[in-house]
């Protein structure tokens, strides 16, 4: 909703309102007006940082495989995830561990070992998908294996993924879990479903995830990232964000500043991941990574400028958003890795 002076003159002389109440009623409105273009805006949000995890690189149980590399990329953790509780659990490449942290930060229990791949994701019962997309094939090109782990660690299962789809390794590749279960890959912003979860019982924990067939999966491909539900999905074009339907018919189409689908809160809001470049005086570019945050309406409710300095190479993911709206960065710097919380204020 939005108004201008022109619109509230018209409004009180189209009405007939006395002179004695024309003054009230136009303060009132443009203090609507301002509250109005604020909320446009998006200035009543903003976010500030804390520090919940900072991990040294080394040895111990609590730290992080580091591989220098002089003929080689520097190399450490490429990716993290949260569970619902708001546990971060991040995957030590080199040490090929996964290490599960408090939602404050405490270091709760390192899990699994000899575990290969790139990018990770946690489902609704704290089961972790780690996917592997060169497992070696003695039989012929190498396999693309989603692999199930339990809360423990243990390995339950792996989930081949059709060689038609091709994933590839690097920072736009991600896991996705909606919230009915179902396990989704994606490869730009086509997304591919994998796995279909099926309830035994009432309770969520008897619920098993079952291995679509590999013609299926192919056939599954939809446009645009998945949402909070079934009903909806996100897929970005030049500077619009376009919704979609489960059957990709558009439903809304928002004007955004570019970037990439990041995640969806429970609100409906949505975030977009972008980068922003300026020049100083001396002509010198500098890179800003920013987090963007939507209402469905094209409302920009948030802008947060993180920190965009890494240590190590291949951090195929770097950020996150909780059900409720927090940011979470995962940095590496030379004394080891780190994890920050964006919240709101």
């Amino acid at each position: 909703m939005t108004f201008n002076i022109w619109r509230i003159s018209y409004f009180v002389r189209f009405f007939r309102i006395p002179e004695y109440g024309q003054l009230f009623l136009i303060m009132l409105l443009g203090s609507l007006a301002i509250v109005s273009s604020a909320y446009a805006a998006g200035d009543y949000q903003t976010y500030s940082p804390r520090t919940l995890i900072n991990s040294k690189w080394g040895l111990g149980k609590e730290e992080f495989g580091l591989i220098k590399g002089i003929e080689q990329e520097t190399s450490g953790p490429r990716t993290f995830s949260l569970d619902k509780s708001g546990n971060i659990y991040i995957f030590d490449t080199v040490k090929q561990n996964i290490k599960k942290f408090s939602a404050e930060g405490t270091y709760l229990a390192t899990l699994g070992s000899e575990i290969y791949g790139s990018v990770m994701a946690i489902d609704d019962e704290n089961h972790i998908f780690v996917l592997n997309n060169s497992v070696a094939n003695s039989e012929g090109p190498p396999k693309q294996i989603l692999y199930e782990y339990s809360p423990a660690g243990d390995l339950i299962k792996g989930h081949e993924i059709s060689r038609d789809i091709k994933l590839l390794e690097g920072a736009g590749q991600r896991i996705m879990i909606d919230d009915f279960g179902d396990l989704f890959v994606n490869k730009d912003q086509k997304v591919y479903k994998i796995g279909v979860r099926t309830k035994q019982t009432d309770n969520a924990q008897g619920s098993t995830l079952a291995t679509m067939e590999q013609k299926q999966q192919v056939t599954s491909k939809k446009y645009g990232m998945p949402g909070k539900t079934r009903d909806s999905r996100f897929q970005i074009g030049g500077s619009n964000l376009r919704v979609l339907s489960s059957e990709g018919a558009l439903l809304e189409e928002i004007s955004i500043e570019g970037g990439a689908f990041l995640g969806q809160d429970n609100q409906g809001s949505v975030y977009i991941e972008g980068v922003r470049i300026t020049k100083d005086e001396q002509g010198h570019e500098h890179m800003h990574l920013e987090v963007k945050k939507y209402d469905l309406t094209g409302h920009l409710l948030a802008t947060v400028e993180l920190p965009i300095a890494y240590y190590t190479s291949s951090v195929y993911k770097n950020l996150d958003v909780d059900d409720y709206g927090n940011i979470y960065q995962m940095l590496t710097t030379s004394r080891g890795v780190e994890v920050i919380k964006w919240e709101q204020k």
